[in-house]
This record gives structure tokens, C-alpha cells and sequence, in this order.
């Protein structure tokens, strides 16, 4: 029932609310950070029997090393992703 009220408030108020799945990754920038650190940088740095230090160590200087336009994509990628999603017709 409080779905359906948060519906009918937006839209009296012009806004269309669109649910999105809340850990998809299309829909968060922090996914897509995680994921390319993991991807890109600590496997190239990490052997499977690395001690926590050495993971945490290698995961600070993934992330003080990520490039400013890769982080500016991946606010692109949700941005033009929730566009797309809002377009859709009910």
C-alpha cells in the first residue's frame, strides 16, 4: 500500500518513480569501482596466498591510483543506464 502512495505522490508532483534493484551494478558507481579495482589492479598485484596486510596495502593504492576518467565513466554508465530505464514506458 505505501508503494502505491509513493506512486501516486510523484506522480501528482510531475516525478515518475522508478524502482531499480538496490545492489544492481548498472545502478552503482561503487560496483563498478570495486569491480574494475578488483579486475584490473589487484590481480595483477595479488597472489592467492597474500596475507590481509598485503590485500589491504594493494587495495589503498588501487584506489589513490584510479584514474579520474574512469571514475567519471562509471557516473556516465549509471547516468545514461537510469535515462534509459526512466524512458520506458510503464
Amino acid at each position: 500500500m505505501q508503494y502505491l502512495r509513493g506512486q501516486e505522490t510523484g506522480k501528482e508532483y510531475g516525478f515518475i518513480i522508478l524502482r531499480l534493484p538496490p545492489y544492481h551494478c548498472d545502478f552503482n558507481p561503487i560496483k563498478l569501482v570495486w569491480g574494475w579495482k578488483k579486475k584490473k589492479a589487484l590481480r595483477d598485484r595479488l597472489c592467492g596466498d597474500d596475507k590481509l596486510s598485503v590485500v589491504m596495502s594493494a587495495t589503498s593504492v588501487t584506489l589513490i591510483t584510479l584514474p579520474q576518467t574512469v571514475i567519471r565513466s562509471f557516473f556516465d554508465h549509471v547516468w545514461k543506464t537510469e535515462t534509459c530505464y526512466a524512458s520506458l514506458k510503464e
